[in-house]
């Protein structure tokens, strides 16, 4: 009877566990809560064993007067199993697995009489869903599930986009988002080791290029937007927490091979490009790429219930070919103009004139690769306590960033430019990590989780044509072989401007220790945390010099139109020639310090209310001060020189879980904190304008036949102090957020559906003192015709003064979400288990720090003052998603699994501007004195500044004089403007800047599958063989039309008019502020010239490979 009804509940309980949301994020273990009962439903006190049946490590502690018990520290996974011994009799329970965080249920009903183990006899009911789960927003995800779904890249992610509030962008690197929260702002970890990036270079939020983890070391994933426990802290956005798998009494393994093709991939979509000539059309997508992975795990006991082991290891290989190259050569997103003919033309020029060869343009990229290890070993030193020691290391090699997909780095569709192969680096990168964790129980009330890690990143960035000469532009008009057409076509080469050397190392170290203690019907936890994180940054970009030269004419006769120089310098000496090459002399190395303390006490008020309410405090140490200019002091009236240093913040938390009759409702408010990347707190350092100047040239720069060495007629010279500066500011604050959580569930019973659930989620942040960047070096000079400010700046060499602040009020996100959620155990559908969710985002920010640059960060979103930004709509916003995760699983050729799993989602596009398409002197527009992005901005524009649109008059046409304001150039068709400002939506603003991320691209539907098929190995008992094919965008396999994804260039600012001031008479060009000035509009930036194109905007990108499918097959071998 025991092992029947025992049985009964470890299925009930296994499935409960692979689904219900009970995690805490930055936990690396997991617990067992509940309450032990008598018949009649009072509480009973007794001695309780809670047993790791793969390892035969057991736990005892006891139940209070009212039956309430309470075990932390226990590994995740399972199954285990829970007896009971008391006055009252004895009882039991399995559980098939534990997840990560917050403490399971474990509740027991004891019997009479007591009785031996083997006739216990469980009560209680079959249950699928958990009443009770935590506090606060969050999903788990054990080993079955991870191993179930679809993973092209293998990767987190694709487990974590199964939470609702969690979004992938494709056209980033693969960034996740939170809630349309800012995705540098979210946290990864594994074992409690923090494995995001570190100092934020990486679009994909990792160390690495790939996901720094195998996906087969991985025993159970939590990915979490509000756990209200104060050992949570470090994000803004959500958590995802991995933690690695560990030997048991048994020998186990797997080994797998995976692959996949240009054979596998999709090769055409519809959407906008070559074909149709402004409409969408079959588009071509010749790629040409092969890549495998194969890695192996092995675990098993080195002493039998005492010392185990597991080990991992995974290597991926790819080879892959560009996007993008000239006109005629093949390519899916041809730069128009530029043909093969014209490379080769000037490929030989350039050797000639100045003996450097640049390169050809790049068709098939260097092979990348990426190597994980992992071995960890848990001890069981005695009953009380446990010692687990995990070290992994990953290394990978990149061509400009990416392991999966190619782009040239620096080139342009829209310019149009094309970088050479010179242009183009090689990143290497490492991660290596060693963490200790030592789980002591001193007594059955009393234990304590000690927990030691390190943490060490190496990233090198090389230039493919070396480091003798930086990055040189040349525009091409007149190279023979440039066809005609619209823009300006230009051919870059040479290290490019960030590549100039670029060297970033860290160490990140840590010591936790937390004590838990359980009295009666409490929980206390206490904790403290020191973390020092130490980098050394080589980085100073345009030292080895930025060339410009205005035509292929003055490139052949060596006349450059500019030169701009970076340098390191002595700080204290005086000036000297400029020279190339400086950047190891102007190596930033910081560090700084996090210390936290932390309390709570979680509070189970009676059966079905516990509460927890606790307070965490952080505060920054920091020696390290960036090098003090006075040249700025001078001109600002304070010194660069602020640094984090006894700064703090207090975060209070506060969580409940109510569980009345069949109803659950939880959640909680609490504070959370994130510096958001370390990069920003390291550029007053690499930019304090002191020791890295820029140089100025006072003479000509002609007849150069040496990009290697500066010009002697330039009379270029490096003068201390003389540079851009970057500072922090003296009352700067750590960015916050207030989070607040409501979750309510319920089961519910239908004929036919039978037993389902049903769950509401809302989460809602108020940001404060988000981060962004000011200019102090321009002046008002006065106030443009619709109101925004025109800037003024004083002449030398000092670009900018930059100051990394705070918006008190930095905006907000609001998400809720629906999710519907059945399994079927028997009758026809059986093995099938079904999850639906609607979830549902508004998202507002001020600046969305989407760069690394500090100037870049500081222009790279659309405004109409950047120095005041006011809150939008965030970029990260996604303001639908329905998504539907389905599995089917069921043994249909003896014990081996026949399964298919199905992921379905739809959302919004992202949100686009509308700015003004404009010239540019140098990195300043003409109109507004405003900084533009130095190499690129948004679609075919090279402004920044959000577009006034013109009043109307009485029947909501805009013509010649319904706006004041604004006067049109001869020949502007009028009526291609209404049509264009209603075919955008830009008519509702008319009579006022249209607001930052107003508009968005169209949706987008996507279907992942993966099927597979175990088949037994003869003569191992255990032995399986799964095979399976993973498709990803199977739409778009099945219908050319689907699964495209189409989104405007970052940072997705769309042009509309060129713009130019005029004076009140409008009789000739004026500044924007001189009093009664008028705008002018003239060439309209229309899809086409003619028909219906010329009321439409500029098309919006397919994202490749993304819009197309993949398919992958592969191998396991598992014992």
């Amino acid at each position: 009877m025991f092992n029947r009804n025992f049985a009964c509940g470890a299925s009930a309980l296994a499935i409960l566990m692979a689904t219900s949301s009970v995690a805490i994020a930055q936990e690396t273990t997991g617990g067992i809560r509940g309450r032990i009962t008598d018949g009649s439903g009072a509480g009973v006190a007794g001695s309780v064993t809670i047993t790791h049946e793969p390892t035969g490590t057991t736990v005892t502690t006891v139940s209070d007067a009212s039956g309430f018990y309470s075990a932390r520290g226990l590994r995740a996974g399972g199954p285990y199993t829970v007896t009971v011994s008391s006055a009252a009799g004895a009882g039991g329970l399995q559980l098939g697995s534990i997840g990560v965080g917050d403490p399971v249920a474990g509740n027991i009903v004891v019997g009479e009489q007591a009785a031996e183990l083997d006739a216990i006899v469980v009560t209680g009911t079959r249950q699928r869903f958990s009443n009770d789960f935590g506090y606060g927003s969050s999903s788990n995800y054990g080993a079955d599930a991870i191993a179930a779904a679809a993973s092209i890249s293998r990767d987190p992610k694709d487990i974590a986009r199964l939470d609702p509030f969690v979004t992938i962008d494709p056209s980033n690197d693969d960034a996740l988002g939170f809630a349309g929260v800012g995705t540098r702002l979210n946290q990864f970890t594994v074992d409690g080791i923090r494995q995001n990036d570190e100092f934020g270079l990486n679009g994909n939020g990792y160390p690495t290029q790939r996901s720094p983890i195998s996906l087969d070391a991985i025993e159970a994933i939590n990915v979490s937007v509000a756990p209200f426990s104060v050992i949570n802290n470090g994000f803004i956005g959500g958590s995802v927490n991995a933690v690695t798998r560990s030997g048991t009494n048994s020998f186990t393994g797997s080994a797998f091979y995976e692959k996949s093709n240009d054979s596998l991939l999709g090769d055409r979509y519809w959407g906008y490009g070559p074909r149709g000539a402004g409409f969408r059309a079959r588009q071509n997508y010749n790629r040409v790429f092969d890549e495998q992975t194969w890695g192996a795990t092995l675990g098993g006991p080195i002493i039998r219930d005492t010392l185990f082991f597991f080990l991992s290891y995974e290597k991926f290989e790819s080879e892959f070919s560009l996007n993008e190259g000239p006109v005629d050569a093949g390519f899916a997103n041809p730069i128009p103009r530029i043909t093969t003919d014209a490379v080769d033309t000037f490929r030989a020029a350039t050797q000639s004139r100045y003996g450097y060869d640049p390169g050809s343009f790049v068709s098939l990229a260097p092979p990348v690769q990426d190597e994980k290890y992992l071995a960890k070993i848990d001890w069981n030193i005695n009953q009380d306590h446990r010692l687990a020691l995990t070290f992994q290391e990953t290394r990978g090699e990149s061509f400009n960033g990416s392991t999966s997909s190619a782009f040239i780095n620096g080139g342009s569709t829209s310019q149009p430019r094309l970088a050479l192969e010179s242009s183009q680096y090689l990143k290497d990168e490492r991660l290596t990590t060693w963490n200790a964790q030592l789980n002591s129980r001193w007594t059955d009330a009393f234990s304590t989780e000690l927990r030691v890690g390190y943490k060490e990143t190496e990233t090198t960035q090389l230039p493919v044509g070396g480091l003798s000469v930086g990055q040189v532009t040349v525009g091409v008009s007149d190279l023979a072989g440039v066809e005609p057409g619209s823009g300006t076509p230009q051919i870059q080469f040479g290290a490019d401007n960030f590549r100039h050397d670029n060297y970033l190392y860290s160490e990140v170290s840590n010591a936790e220790l937390i004590g838990r203690y359980s009295w009666g019907s409490h929980d206390f936890m206490a904790g403290i945390r020191l973390e020092t994180r130490d980098f050394t940054n080589v980085f100073v970009s345009q030292s080895l010099g930025q060339w410009t030269f205005a035509s292929y004419a003055d490139f052949l006769a060596g006349n450059a139109s500019g030169l701009v120089i970076r340098g390191a310098v002595d700080p204290n000496g005086g000036t000297v020639p400029a020279t190339f090459g400086t950047a190891r002399d102007g190596a930033v190395e910081f560090g700084y310090d996090v210390n936290s303390i932390y309390a709570e006490d979680t509070w189970q008020v009676s059966d079905n209310l516990r509460v927890n309410f606790g307070l965490r405090y952080d505060w920054f140490s920091m020696d390290d001060r960036p090098t003090l200019n006075t040249n700025f002091r001078t001109r600002q009236g304070f010194d660069n020189t602020s640094n984090l240093d006894g700064r703090d913040l207090i975060m209070p938390r506060l969580g409940f879980n109510w569980t009345p009759g069949d109803w659950t409702v939880s959640g909680g408010i609490g504070r959370f904190s994130a510096i958001g990347t370390n990069v920003q707190i390291g550029n007053p350092f690499g930019n304090d304008g002191q020791r890295i100047t820029n140089a100025v040239c006072t003479g000509p720069i002609t007849g150069v036949t040496d990009l290697s060495v500066v010009p002697a007629g330039a009379n270029c010279t490096f003068t201390p102090g003389n540079g851009s500066v970057v500072a922090l500011d003296p009352d700067f604050e750590i960015p916050s957020a207030w989070k607040y959580n409501l979750t309510v569930g319920r089961s519910f019973y239908l004929p036919l559906i039978e037993d389902f659930r049903l769950q509401a989620d809302v989460i809602h942040n108020e940001f404060e003192n988000a981060l962004y960047y000011t200019d102090l070096l321009p002046t008002v000079a006065g106030t443009a015709p619709d109101g925004r400010p025109v800037y003024t700046r004083p002449a030398g060499p000092v670009v900018f003064d930059l100051l990394l602040s705070n918006l008190k009020k930095g905006g907000s996100s609001t998400s809720g979400a629906i999710t519907a959620q059945k399994r079927w155990n028997e009758g026809l559908f059986e093995g099938l288990d079904v999850r639906t969710s609607y979830t549902y985002t508004e998202a507002q920010d001020g600046n969305p720090l989407t760069s690394s640059q500090p100037d870049s960060s500081f222009v790279r979103f659309a405004s109409a003052d950047h120095n005041n930004p006011v809150l939008a709509t965030s970029d990260f916003e996604i303001r639908h998603k329905f998504s539907v995760n389905a599995n089917w699983t069921r043994a249909l050729f003896g014990d081996n699994e026949t399964s298919i799993n199905v992921f379905a989602q739809r959302r919004s596009g992202l949100p686009f501007s509308y700015v003004y398409h404009n010239s540019r002197t140098g990195n300043f527009d003409n109109d507004f004195g405003n900084a533009v992005p130095q190499s690129y901005s948004g679609a075919l524009g090279t402004s920044n500044q959000l577009f006034y649109v013109p009043q109307t008059d009485a029947s909501g046409v805009v013509t010649a004089t319904s706006d004041p304001r604004i006067v049109y150039a001869s020949g502007f068709n009028l009526a291609d403007f209404n049509a264009f400002l209603n075919n955008t939506g830009l008519m509702k603003y008319a009579g006022s800047i249209a607001p930052r991320n107003a508009f968005r691209t169209g949706a987008v539907t996507t279907f992942d599958v993966r099927l597979s098929q175990e088949i037994s190995v003869p003569y191992v008992p255990t032995g399986k063989v799964k095979l399976y094919m993973d498709i990803e965008n199977i739409g778009n396999l099945i219908n050319e039309r689907w699964g495209v994804t189409e989104q405007y260039p970052f940072y997705r600012g769309v042009g509309t008019v060129v713009l130019q001031c005029r004076n009140a008479a409008n009789t000739a060009n004026a500044s924007c502020a001189a009093p009664g000035a008028v705008y002018q509009y003239s060439t309209l930036q229309n899809a086409g010239a003619t028909g219906d194109l010329a009321g439409e905007a500029r098309r919006p990108n397919a994202q490749l490979p993304a819009s197309t499918w993949q398919i992958k097959f592969g191998a396991r071998l598992s014992f």
